[in-house]
Parts: structure tokens; C-alpha cells; sequence
């Protein structure tokens, strides 16, 4: 028999700068749900590249990134290995997409400077949370 999952989404870390018939494309990385622990930990790598750009943290300077104990004390170093293997979002970005800081190419995917950023809230079973109650 086969057994259907569904799936979670980190946060996207690539948005095209095209329209698609929805409104927007976005690339996110997909785990399946049946690992809530590993969905966290990914969501949480796409958001340490983007962190580290923020801060100006690169592969040299992996050692300003800060020590994360979420995932337990003894993985607190884990996004610091994210960081030592691929670099920040804009290194990645680079490498993948073939451009670099120039917010005229880059549509939205550049750093949001001098403004607030929002980041989406965490949600089970890939449905919107309601805050307003």
C-alpha cells in the first residue's frame, strides 16, 4: 500500500524575479512531516545563511556566528558547520544564481536594509496560525 506524507517548507530562500500565474515564485526547501525535529533544523539552516549575510558573518569568520543551542547543547555548533560548508546566503546566492550584492539584479532577494524583516512563523500541518484570539 502506499502511504502518502505531506510535506513542510522552510522558509523560501530564493524568490523569482518573474511573475507566475499565482502572483510569485518562490524556492523552499521540502522535508517531509513526519520528522518535525529535521523540518526545524532546515528551516533553521536557510535562516542562519541569511543571519550570517545580516551580520556579515562569511566562511572566515564562522566563529562570530553565534552558538545555537535549540536543537540541544551538544548540536549548538551545527549552524556554524552550515556556515564553514557553504558560506552565507549571498555566497550561496553567488554560487547558484551567478550574482552578488547588487540589489538591482537581485529583485527580492537582497538584504532588507534599514527595515524591519519578517520572517513566517513556524505552523503544524502546513496551516496559517490564527493570532488573533
Amino acid at each position: 500500500a502506499d502511504k502518502k506524507y505531506a510535506i513542510d517548507f522552510s522558509t523560501p530562500y530564493y524568490w523569482a524575479n518573474d511573475v507566475a500565474s499565482n502572483g510569485s515564485r518562490s524556492l523552499s526547501l521540502a522535508t517531509p512531516n513526519t520528522d518535525r525535529m529535521f523540518s526545524s533544523f532546515v528551516n533553521c539552516v536557510v535562516i542562519a545563511t541569511i543571519y550570517a549575510l545580516e551580520n556579515d558573518i562569511d566562511q572566515e569568520r564562522i566563529m562570530e556566528m553565534p552558538l545555537v543551542p535549540l536543537f540541544g547543547g551538544e548540536l549548538s555548533f551545527a549552524l556554524r558547520d552550515v556556515l564553514a560548508y557553504s558560506g552565507n546566503y549571498d555566497h550561496i546566492y553567488t554560487k547558484n544564481f551567478g550574482s552578488g550584492l547588487d540589489g538591482s539584479t537581485r529583485g527580492r532577494n537582497r538584504l532588507n536594509e534599514g527595515g524591519p524583516l519578517l520572517y513566517p512563523l513556524p505552523s503544524r500541518d502546513n496551516e496559517l496560525m490564527d493570532l488573533s484570539t
